[in-house]
């Protein structure tokens, strides 16, 4: 038996402003080019019942210093989306005193935004990075959850990825 597959694409767009992404572009591949270091919010839908399995990946493609986020569509400390899992932290030792290494980076319970800047204190994320997130859970009465994973390349050997995650109604 034999078989090929053929004609599968991966469907990727070039974001250059703010973007409000939409549950029809899951699967999607989005490399973050905005320029100008702009504060910029990227807006992943809100977690439904029947948008569960929703996948988007991000790359960064353009070094940003001025505060540029994915973010979730609510904040609600009590109901709102929230991320789970982890970012892996890769820093090198090239351009600061600490040794290199990595480290997984979790978010805390109410955090909704992913911090992409690249001159800020503990989060240092350089071109090349990589984000994918799912929606992961839904629930009508606590936090419905967005599974994170991927990899933020750090310049800063002594930056432990802190920032990386942040609760934007804290």
């Amino acid at each position: 038996m034999g078989g090929q597959l053929s004609g599968f694409r991966k469907k990727t767009e070039s974001i250059t402003a703010a973007k409000l992404v939409h549950e029809t572009e899951s699967g999607a591949l989005f490399q973050i080019n905005v320029a100008d270091n702009a504060a910029t919010d990227i807006t992943l839908p809100a977690i439904t019942a029947g948008n569960v399995g929703i996948t988007y990946g991000f790359s960064l493609g353009t070094a940003n210093s001025g505060a540029l986020r994915i973010v979730t569509s609510t904040i609600s400390d009590t109901t709102g989306d929230v991320f789970v899992g982890s970012l892996l932290n890769m820093t090198s030792a090239a351009s600061g005193t600490g040794a290199a290494g990595v480290m997984a980076v979790v978010p805390g319970g109410d955090d909704n935004a992913i911090v992409l800047d690249e001159n800020l204190l503990n989060a240092a994320v350089q071109v090349g990075s990589y984000i994918e997130c799912t929606a992961f859970s839904y629930s009508a009465d606590g936090h419905s959850k967005w599974m994170v994973n991927g990899y933020i390349i750090n310049d800063t050997a002594t930056g432990t990825g802190a920032a990386l995650f942040a609760d934007r109604d804290a």
